[in-house]
């Protein structure tokens, strides 16, 4: 998002609404997919020299379980607090930490269940769903 800082008034916070699509973001990933567009709902406030910009990004989610290969979708809310000096500058574009913030939200390996027991090695079966007849 790109805040002009003439729109802002001193000390009197200002709503702000947008929406991203997750492609444009390049925060699609194999195990990690954006059902819908990306929602932002935030107050942004000029403090002096200061821009503090809060809010929370928002949208529905679809992550790949790294054992079982199973999918669940979700929720996603993060929140976001931000600050910018706003010394001599007439705009503020908050797109990449704004990115930053969602990246942080995708896990490293994400589990369906803690105790997830994955797929079989030989016959590639679920092993949460059945048992596999494989020789052991």
């Amino acid at each position: 998002m790109i805040i002009k800082i003439a729109v802002l008034k001193e000390d009197l916070p200002k709503e702000l609404k947008a929406s991203y699509d997750a492609r444009e973001l390049d925060l699609e990933f194999v195990d990690f997919h954006y059902l819908k567009k990306i929602l932002l709902q935030g107050i942004a406030e000029r403090i002096r020299q200061t821009l503090t910009f809060r809010g929370t990004l928002s949208s529905r989610i679809e992550q790949i379980c790294g054992r079982c290969l199973g999918s669940i979708e979700n929720d996603l809310s993060a929140p976001f607090d931000l600050s910018y000096d706003i010394t001599n500058k007439e705009l503020i574009d908050t797109t990449d930490d704004l990115r930053d913030i969602l990246l942080l939200e995708h896990p490293e390996r994400f589990l369906c269940k803690s105790d997830c027991l994955g797929i079989c090695v030989q016959c590639g079966v679920n092993l949460n769903n059945e048992q596999c007849r494989c020789t052991k």
